[in-house]
């Protein structure tokens, strides 16, 4: 029988994200599209902004040098002419400007398509990942498993001898941490005085009434683990009671 582990394999090799990657080439093919465009477009402003700025150059020049410039060559519109084409370059610098905002508008619209291709195949791989996802939470829930009986077996050592044992305040520190593990895997361990432990500590009930040492049976005024199987219970009690409700409320819903 294959692993845990070669199942999944076997679950992620079978994946087939064939249609996702030729969709995620078409949108880099008309991102790559867009970025041309857009850097043909500032290209061409860039142009623009140098022939404006001759025009300003020219507009500049005093009215001997034009005087000048106008009996050299004749051309009584050239001032005029150069006007009327600095108008029409910011025109044209305006509509290529707007053009490049749509373009990156269009662009920016790819992000999403992209990122909804990705989450389509993460929410695919994270499906077939679900064997080993639960193989490993049982095993981290029968490591706690083990921290409680640890933690019991010391509470038990204390409680009998009156002493303070090493690690224990420690190790139910660690437990209460995980009590959200123990809670999304609906496994709260319940905490039990191993019977080896407690036959280890019997012979002190035997040493007489000046040391008063008597062995627990149960493990008793643990703050962090005490209740932990009377919260389990009530849990499940209210996801029942939720699920019941949810039942009813569609039952009701269909009349």
């Amino acid at each position: 029988m294959p692993t845990v582990l070669e199942v999944t394999k076997q679950a992620f090799e079978a994946l087939d994200f064939t249609e996702e990657n030729a969709r995620y080439a078409e949108i880099q093919a008309e991102r790559a599209g867009l970025l041309e465009a857009q850097d043909k477009i500032r290209a061409r402003t860039a142009e623009i902004d140098e022939a404006l700025q001759d025009i300003r150059n020219l507009k500049a020049e005093d009215a001997a040098k034009a005087a000048d410039r106008l009996l050299a060559n004749g051309d009584v519109n050239e001032i005029s002419k150069a006007v009327s084409t600095e108008q029409d370059l910011r025109d044209e610098w305006a509509s290529l400007r707007a053009t490049l905002g749509e373009l990156n508008r269009r662009e920016q619209d790819l992000y999403p398509k992209e990122q909804d291709l990705q989450n389509r195949c993460r929410r695919e791989a994270a499906k077939a990942a679900a064997p080993i996802v639960d193989a490993i939470l049982s095993h981290a829930v029968d490591a706690g498993k083990q921290l409680v009986n640890a933690y019991a077996a010391l509470w038990a050592v204390a409680h009998t001898t009156g002493g303070r044992c090493k690690g224990k305040d420690e190790i139910a520190d660690v437990i209460d941490a995980l009590k959200g593990l123990f809670e999304a895997t609906d496994s709260f361990p319940a905490a039990v005085i191993p019977d080896d432990v407690r036959t280890a500590l019997l012979p002190l009930e035997t040493k007489g009434p000046v040391a008063r040492m008597r062995v627990p049976s149960t493990v008793n005024g643990s703050p962090n683990i005490r209740t932990w199987s009377e919260v389990g219970g009530k849990l499940r009690e209210v996801r029942l009671m939720s699920m019941h409700a949810a039942q009813a409320r569609m039952a009701a819903s269909t009349h």
